[in-house]
């Protein structure tokens, strides 16, 4: 589906979740919806079965479900695929909390996310293909969706992909959720994939295994940060010679103490906390702020990882403190 406005995002691969590049997640047995196995979307379609289940109990501690796991093939052949997640009693085509939908052959490929209120489509957020690992031409490669407090971590055989901010209300722990997995476009141009499987389970219980090689990021790999932050990117030397374990986080919208910039404090610790253990500080009405890591190492990977990142409609800007 097309949207109206949107906003360029360019992506870092890099870890989540303690996960090296290019690991693939073991998935622990008791959280597979049933029925489905090996659903070839757009044929399922045309036999009049479209996929979407229902995703009951939303929990978001760590022992909760409250991560899906689409384990999927997609051919080199497919133009586009697409994910909708949506509210349990959502009005038809109406509501959607989270629109994933590369598309592999529209201006050199790139992926749009969004979401839809009261039938009317937000702000596009776009990511260039060539910038992030690959989603098409895999074979039973796995789609991750983690559903949090602030919004959406989305992942690709354990490679970060984006953060997407809830737009709508955040579901309450213990709703459902239904997932989408429409066959065709607005326009009906097929979104041609194959489901092996959809889990649905606590993102504590993901492990991570080995079985694929490590992603490069094509046009921008790992070692490089950065590229439209208002600085130049650091290169892996750069990020490789950081000693400190606090990072300078700019770009932020400017809030007055109060609860808009607790809540900004807790939003960014969930972002920057999947590459481990962190706390914010963020400067009242200054736009900026610094997040101390306990690890070296963490710092190094949330610039590799975060820097450029769209983050409540404005583009971070990390690099290690001075002066530390």
């Amino acid at each position: 589906a097309d949207s109206g406005s949107s906003t360029s995002v360019a992506m870092d691969a890099g870890t989540v979740d303690g996960m090296k590049h290019g690991e693939k997640h073991i998935l622990p047995d008791g959280f597979e919806i049933e029925g489905v196995k090996d659903w070839m979307v757009v044929t399922k379609a045309g036999e009049g079965n479209q996929l979407e289940v229902e995703l009951p109990d939303l929990d978001y501690a760590d022992t909760g479900r409250n991560t899906i796991v689409i384990t999927a093939t997609v051919e080199t052949s497919s133009e586009k695929i697409a994910v909708n997640l949506c509210p349990k009693n959502y009005e038809e085509l109406g509501e959607i909390a989270l629109h994933f939908n590369p598309r592999q052959f529209e201006r050199g490929g790139r992926i749009v996310i969004n979401n839809k209120a009261e039938h009317h489509w937000g702000r596009d957020e776009r990511l260039q293909l060539g910038t992030v690992a690959p989603i098409f031409g895999l074979k039973k490669a796995q789609y991750v969706f983690q559903i949090t407090n602030y919004g959406f971590r989305i992942m690709v055989n354990g490679h970060f992909i984006h953060f997407f901010d809830h737009r709508l209300d955040p579901p309450r722990p213990g709703e459902s959720l239904v997932l989408q997995l429409p066959p065709f476009d607005d326009y009906h141009h097929p979104q041609a994939w194959t489901i092996h499987s959809v889990w649905w389970g606590p993102a504590s219980l993901l492990q991570g295994g080995a079985g694929t090689t490590s992603w490069q990021g094509g046009n921008r790999g790992a070692g490089s940060s950065g590229g439209r932050s208002g600085r130049p990117p650091m290169s892996a030397d750069d990020i490789a010679s950081i000693t400190t374990m606090q990072l300078f986080v700019g770009g932020l919208v400017r809030h007055s103490a109060g609860p808009e910039l607790t809540a900004q404090e807790q939003a960014l610790v969930e972002l920057l906390g999947a590459v481990g253990s962190v706390t914010i500080k963020v400067i009242p009405l200054k736009g900026f702020g610094f997040a101390t890591f306990t690890e070296v190492d963490h710092v190094k990977a949330a610039i590799t990882q975060f820097n450029s990142t769209t983050f409540q409609g404005q583009r971070l800007s990390l690099s290690p403190a001075k002066g530390q």
